[in-house]
């Protein structure tokens, strides 16, 4: 197996079953299983991840996010795992080319991908860890053109600026500190590891 792809979801059928939908269209040349962790949904999320393939974990309780993932990867089978949330349509088998850039990056431990809003601009993924000066920075001066290339950004999307939204940052590949649980990938065997 490649891939786990694991997603936890609490109320979110319709997110949930156009998430896996999308991993099904848009992914190719790896072998992958999807496991939906259920933190006690409502809505017959469940039955509608089951109904698509999914392999399913069902709470009584809503647990959260870190223990619903720990729960999936106890099971998890792949070579890699990736954490996904619900509300995210593959697209492009970047999951194929993502398997297939760890294998040919075997130092890296854990990676992301671009993630765009619905209007195509792109969200915040990974950034560096904060420092008093980065903090001070990104709340003072940070969107003052050519700062970031001086004090790292711990979060370089900013939206609201006047004069940089940041968007460049998640336009090339490069070490960061963090990455969002939204989209990470990452080697099992580090997390059994870990």
């Amino acid at each position: 197996m490649d891939l786990s792809i694991i997603i936890t979801s609490f109320n979110t059928k319709s997110l949930l079953t156009s998430c896996i939908k999308s991993i099904k269209k848009n992914t190719s040349g790896i072998d992958y299983e999807i496991i939906v962790i259920d933190n006690a949904s409502a809505d017959g999320s469940a039955q509608a991840a089951k109904g698509l393939g999914a392999n399913i974990i069902v709470n009584n309780d809503n647990l959260g996010f870190a223990i619903a993932n720990n729960q999936g990867t106890k099971v998890s089978k792949g070579e890699y795992v990736l954490f996904l949330n619900s509300d995210t349509e593959v697209k492009n088998n970047v999951l194929g080319e993502m398997v297939s850039w760890m294998r040919k990056n075997p130092k890296v431990g854990v990676t992301t991908s671009a993630l765009n809003n619905k209007d195509g601009s792109l969200q915040a993924t990974g950034g560096y860890f904060p420092t008093l000066m980065r903090v001070f920075s990104w709340m003072t001066i940070q969107d003052i053109p050519l700062v970031d290339k001086f004090i790292k950004p711990f979060h370089p999307l900013h939206s609201k600026s006047f004069f940089s939204k940041g968007d460049s940052f998640y336009k090339a590949k490069k070490e960061i500190d963090w990455v969002t649980g939204a989209f990470l990938m990452t080697r099992k065997e580090l997390l059994d590891k870990v």
